[in-house]
């Protein structure tokens, strides 16, 4: 009895209690203190959220950044300043204060709303663009010591994964994906070959992985976009950079292959899961592990035999950048040299040298010219195939073969067999070589008009582009002399002759192709903002004409055309509209059915 009514009397305290703190709640003096809010170039910001610590209570800036809120009178009290982009701002009031001055907003290092995201044919503010997009400056991928920025970008955005099957350097295959989703590459707007750009030329890149980011691109913008923006010239900043740099680079991860023992034992294994005799018996087996018949059972580490752990490299660039209120400019030469990993043959390497210029220049008062010309030349050396149809590949041979296929010798006679007829050190060695020499030149030229002396907030632009890659490869073919591994009646091994030696001195044309890209675009363009509202709309017409001309056959068209429209529309960087609608046409199509809307 005594404990209930002890719970009883706890009870009645706690209610009494709470209604001590709702009427000390309900009976809170409040003032009114006003203020602005400013950037750090004394801009009013519209928009701004500003809040009462104590009274939990919140306001937005008008469009002259000023705002009033009450604020508790009879104890201090904080006001709490926020805005996406800009560090939080917390300022105390002291009882009785009713003005809170000029409140300065100082940017966020992480989200700057002054940065733009370069979309195909228009930028946004970071906090307007509709849809995910991964930035990435040139500064970042300098240090880097490859010839390809592909390479360089692993690892660095989200959802973007890069693959690689060939080391070899100018041979590098080397692909990108977002999410799965191969992804197109895009320089300074156009759809180019990113082999020739070294990281010195690269303002920023921008991943676009969302169909919003890139609806404008018509069939091109199915898939994921890696868009990149080239260097330009600052106002009255004029600067010379010089840098050069040497060393070795090695991969970061290699696979790693079944040894012989373990991979005829699974092989065994599998054959008897479907209900067959196994093809290695325990002899065959034991010899693998304990190598006591390398010639008949051998273990080769393809890795160890024929790979280095780092390959050295070479580069350099002299940037030139500098301009007045009329004139811009930018221009670069580099120079890079990688080897390959490759521990055997000839020094296999590939040299490249680069040349870009840009100028921009300002007709008048509302009319702008652009000129980017760029120009690279590599010169590549690679072994050749042994019937001289390509670049050889080691490391794809390395993923087919098994680590027991053949020995590599018997004696001082090199060994293939009929499943596995190479022999890397053959190809490495004595299947001759490949001269490759590619040529790449990149031409554009850009107008802009500004027609806001007609309707405020509305540009023209125009762009034309004219881009040639010539590449020519010259083969030196030939092998040594290649033998089967044979088991006589006795129980004897025997090398078998089964390609004769060959060494063809000449030089020959293994295939020379000549690409030209043509391409236009106009857009008529209207942005504007007013106090909390802002308003971009782009109508975009684009054609591109592609004609690939290989060895001596004649050149092979490939013709786009596109029409894009795109709205966005921003309130107060909090809530964003934007729509997109692309009719395109390829004449890869059947005729009446090239063309098709895309909304």
């Amino acid at each position: 009895m005594n404990k209930i009514l002890k719970h009883l009397l706890i009870f009645i305290a706690l209610l009494a209690m709470q209604g001590i703190i709702t009427l000390s709640a309900q009976d809170v003096q409040t003032t009114t203190v006003t203020g602005q809010v400013v950037d750090e170039s004394g801009n009013p910001l519209a928009g701004v959220i500003v809040k009462s610590f104590n009274l939990k209570s919140s306001e937005l800036t008008n469009n002259n950044g000023e705002f009033s809120i009450s604020v508790t009178a009879a104890e201090e009290d904080q006001i709490v300043v926020s805005e996406p982009g800009y560090d939080f701002y917390v300022l105390a009031i002291e009882p009785g204060q009713s003005a809170a001055g000029e409140i300065l907003m100082v940017k966020t290092r992480l989200i700057d709303p002054g940065n733009e995201i370069s979309l195909p044919y228009g930028s946004l503010s970071n906090l307007s663009a509709v849809g995910a997009v991964s930035v990435i400056t040139g500064e970042e991928l300098e240090s880097y010591p490859s010839d390809n920025i592909l390479e360089a970008l692993a690892g660095r955005v989200p959802g973007l994964v890069i693959n690689q099957d060939n080391y070899m350097p100018g041979q590098e295959s080397v692909g990108a994906s977002v999410r799965g989703v191969g992804a197109a590459i895009y320089i300074d707007g156009i759809p180019r070959d990113i082999t020739g750009l070294s990281a010195s030329e690269v303002e920023k890149i921008e991943v676009l992985k969302d169909l919003s980011g890139r609806a404008l691109l018509g069939l091109s913008g199915a898939g994921p976009v890696i868009w990149i923006t080239t260097k330009k010239g600052e106002s009255f900043n004029r600067k010379v950079t010089i840098s050069a740099e040497t060393g070795f680079r090695n991969p970061v991860t290699l696979p790693e292959y079944l040894d012989a023992y373990n991979y005829a034992t699974l092989y065994n294994e599998a054959l008897a899961n479907d209900g067959f005799d196994p093809r290695y018996s325990q002899e065959a087996l034991n010899a693998y592990r304990n190598q006591s018949n390398p010639a008949r059972y051998p273990n080769i580490n393809y890795y160890d035999e024929y790979v280095k752990s780092t390959a050295p490299f070479t580069r350099g660039n002299i940037d030139f950048q500098g301009g007045d209120d009329r004139v811009n400019y930018f221009s670069t030469f580099a120079y890079l040299r990688n080897e390959g990993l490759e521990s055997q043959g000839e020094v296999i390497n590939n040299n490249r040298y680069k040349l870009r210029g840009h100028v921009d220049i300002r007709l008048n008062d509302f009319m702008k010219m652009a000129v980017n010309i760029s120009g690279s030349y590599n010169t590549q050396r690679f072994p050749n195939e042994e019937d001289g149809s390509g670049v050889f590949n080691m490391f794809d041979v390395f993923s087919r073969y098994p680590a027991n296929a053949h020995p590599i010798y018997f004696g001082d006679k090199l060994i293939i067999s009929d499943d596995y007829p190479t022999n890397v050190t053959n190809e490495l060695n004595f299947a001759g070589f490949a001269e490759g020499k590619v040529l790449n030149a990149q031409n554009t030229a850009n107008l802009s008009i500004d027609l806001g002396g007609i309707v405020e907030g509305l540009s023209f632009e125009a762009r034309a582009s004219f881009d040639v890659i010539n590449s020519i490869i010259q083969r030196k073919g030939g092998t040594a002399a290649l033998y089967r591994l044979e088991t006589s009646g006795t129980g004897a091994d025997t090398a078998v002759l089964i390609v004769p030696e060959e060494n063809v001195v000449s030089m020959s044309v293994g295939s020379n192709y000549v690409t030209r890209r043509t391409e236009g675009m106009t857009a008529l363009n209207y942005q504007k903002a007013s106090g909390l509202h802002s308003l971009l709309v782009n109508a975009v017409f684009y054609m591109a004409l592609n004609e690939t001309r290989v060895t001596y056959a004649g050149y092979q068209p490939d013709k786009l055309e596109d029409l894009s429209l795109r709205a966005n529309y921003n309130f107060a960087d909090r809530y964003i509209l934007q729509a997109d609608l692309s009719y395109t046409g390829s004449m890869r199509m059947p005729e009446g059915e090239r063309f098709t809307l895309f909304p």
